[in-house]
């Protein structure tokens, strides 16, 4: 039986906004790749400003969709959660290294 082949993934995030803004403590971070459901999480903190997910996917998938959907939700010091909206970023143009700006985390804002 031959096995189905597989490609591997990395995208890495750099937490640029939580250090610009006092009133966020924690950006947590969902990544899935487009038109998959699985999602991979990774929490930036003052800690840990950086963080990765990885994919396995089948060759056939990520050759033909070579794109993430990230959201990020911001988390106030007093555990207030505000829920990021998706928004796109696609791999072949953007590269596996997302830096999350104030302009990009905040601006991607949608409810409290």
């Amino acid at each position: 039986d031959a096995q189905p082949r597989t490609a591997f993934h990395q995208s890495r995030f750099l937490d640029l906004a939580r250090t610009a803004d006092d009133a966020i403590a924690t950006l947590d971070v969902t990544a899935r790749m487009a038109d998959d459901p699985h999602e991979e999480h990774v929490r930036l903190d003052a800690g840990t400003p950086s963080g990765t997910v990885e994919f396995v996917t089948p060759l056939t998938r990520f050759a033909a969709t070579r794109r993430l959907e990230i959201r990020v939700d911001q988390v106030a010091p007093d555990g207030a959660v505000t829920r990021g909206a998706p928004f796109p970023w696609d791999l072949d143009t953007q590269g596996n290294f997302v830096s999350l700006t104030p302009e990009l985390v905040l601006g991607a804002s949608s409810t409290p």
